[in-house]
């Protein structure tokens, strides 16, 4: 665990770890990932199975929100809308991964809008109609997308997220970037960063502690990662100042090279 990564803090540090169980069957017609919990809008454009993939509007539910949800990390994505598809590409870590889950998000505040898929991980393609993005006239600005899979990590399972590679795209990131949604105001925001080793402990930090910034309740945080040094899986911590400590969100990631 990056547990050392504000020591020089005064604050406590209470640590959250994401964890997710997918089905492990072959692809088929269920497995489309429709989150039973999203009630659809009235409209042609209502959350629901499309095909290969349920997409659309949701009515809005007073829940409490998460201090920090991950909405975006691509390697790459389009400047512009296409009219057609959205390719969305990656790379599975080299064993163990059956399902990968993508599902992507209105960035925009108080837009509330879901994809869901879910195809098998050796795919590592999926044919995204835009139809829908079209006929809500979302700009590719206004999408995050995320994709995930359970990967065992030495004793332990942990959800790992595929940076996507979107097309059409244009220039590749440098190093990845990603959008954090922050469900309340954060006085302060830290990145630690370490590789994992085949035991599931961190190595040498890259980054320890880095203050990025203050952020507003529902504005996007964009962070943008460094150039990482090899292949393999890496955590990502990232750290809100609270009033009452410090809460930081866990993201496992797999680097391809």
């Amino acid at each position: 665990m990056i547990s050392r990564m504000n020591t020089h803090s005064p604050l406590a540090i209470a640590f959250l770890l994401l964890t997710v169980v997918l089905p492990t069957a072959a692809y088929s017609d269920e497995m489309h990932a429709c989150d039973p919990g999203l009630k659809p809008t009235k409209d042609g454009f209502g959350y629901r199975l499309r095909t290969i993939r349920c997409e659309g509007r949701y009515v809005f539910q007073d829940v409490a929100s998460t201090t920090l949800t991950l909405a975006s990390f691509v390697a790459t994505f389009p400047e512009s809308m296409p009219d057609d598809v959205l390719s969305i590409a990656w790379t599975p870590p080299p064993s163990g991964a059956k399902q990968v889950h993508l599902r992507a998000r209105d960035l925009r505040r108080n837009r509330y809008y879901r994809m869901d898929a879910e195809v098998p991980a050796d795919n590592a393609l999926f044919a995204w109609p835009t139809d829908v993005l079209n006929g809500l006239a979302m700009s590719a600005q206004e999408i995050g997308i995320v994709g995930w899979t359970p990967y065992a990590l030495g004793s332990k399972s942990h959800l790992v997220y595929l940076p996507l590679r979107v097309a059409p795209a244009a220039a590749p990131i440098k190093g990845y970037r990603l959008v954090i949604i922050p469900g309340r105001r954060l006085a302060q925001v830290y990145l630690s960063l370490a590789p994992v080793g085949e035991d599931g402990e961190d190595g040498e930090f890259l980054l320890d502690g880095q203050a990025v910034g203050r952020y507003n309740t529902d504005v996007p945080i964009d962070l943008s990662l460094p150039e990482l040094p090899g292949a393999g899986l890496y955590h990502l911590e990232v750290g809100a100042e609270l009033e009452s400590g410090l809460t930081p969100l866990n993201i496992y990631f797999y680097h391809p090279g």
